[in-house]
């Protein structure tokens, strides 16, 4: 059986996310995802399908109705994969974004945001030139 891309899972978690559809993100994600959001409206780590679940329910009344666009995707190697874009609020940029994931058997196993872009990125040594 062929894997899809691993930029495909990446694309649909956070298209996912933008219709806040928990369903499918623990769907996405590998049992033992282990998953750091931005620090947004909801706090901290979150490992496992229980931990998608929580962050889910923690966004809650405290977004600010965020969506991420997403500019680019970058496979970095076989099972990592950099997204590219910017946190969007009403449709309007309000700051970089960026998010490093690791796909493995086509689920999301790790994943990490930032409000960074390819540059810092870059300088930080989590994406090649």
């Amino acid at each position: 059986m062929e894997l899809e891309p691993p930029h495909d899972p990446v694309r649909r978690w956070v298209a996912a996310f933008n219709e806040r559809d928990t369903l499918t993100l623990v769907a996405l994600a590998d049992p033992e995802v282990d998953w750091y959001p931005l620090q947004i409206s909801a706090h901290g780590h979150f490992k496992g399908h229980d931990g998608i679940r929580r962050w889910m329910e923690e966004l809650g009344a405290d977004d600010p109705d965020h969506r991420v666009r997403v500019d680019s995707v970058r496979t970095l190697a076989p099972d990592r994969v950099a997204l590219l874009g910017a946190i969007c609020v009403d449709d309007n940029p309000v700051s970089p974004y960026s998010l490093i994931a690791v796909v493995r058997d086509g689920k999301v196993l790790t994943a990490r945001s930032y409000l960074s872009d390819a540059d810092t990125l870059l300088r930080l040594g989590l994406l090649d030139g």
